[in-house]
């Protein structure tokens, strides 16, 4: 049975999100967390995928996403965001996280991206994947190019 661990500082999304994963695995047992010391404790146990909001109460994003990595022991950390920045965005990726679904995404792309990361493979948006393929050449800030 998978058990993943949904962490979101807004009650509608974690809803959505353990929905997410009830139908991608009807069987999997969830658990939701509504900030980062939270889901610091929570990563702590064994889990097959946490998925993670950035802007949670109790720590910037690269603090907040960097200690769940330390924590969760290897479990994948598929971050769930509607943070487009890349200078934000791609340092994550290089402290480890399993890859970035938008949260403009649809039901098809979140349970993709759920099942990427579960079997250890990476997922990014097809933005990200083309600026880290290039080695990080002009990342979008702020929603804007250059």
């Amino acid at each position: 049975m998978k058990r993943c661990l949904v962490c979101d500082d807004h009650a509608l999304m974690r809803t959505a999100l353990a929905g997410a994963v009830a139908l991608a695995w009807p069987d999997a047992q969830v658990r939701t967390v509504q900030d980062f010391p939270e889901a610091w404790e929570a990563a702590a146990e064994r889990h097959d995928l946490i998925l993670c909001d950035l802007g949670m109460p109790g720590a910037d994003p690269l603090t907040g996403i960097g200690r769940l990595l330390e924590v969760c022991g290897g479990c994948p950390v598929l971050v769930v965001t509607g943070n487009e920045d890349d200078a934000v965005l791609l340092p994550l990726f290089e402290l480890g996280v399993a890859g970035f679904v938008p949260k403009s995404a649809g039901g098809e792309v979140m349970e993709a991206a759920m099942r990427i990361v579960a079997s250890g493979s990476l997922y990014l948006p097809p933005r990200l994947l083309n600026l880290v393929a290039q080695g990080r050449p002009e990342a979008k800030t702020n929603g804007s190019a250059g």
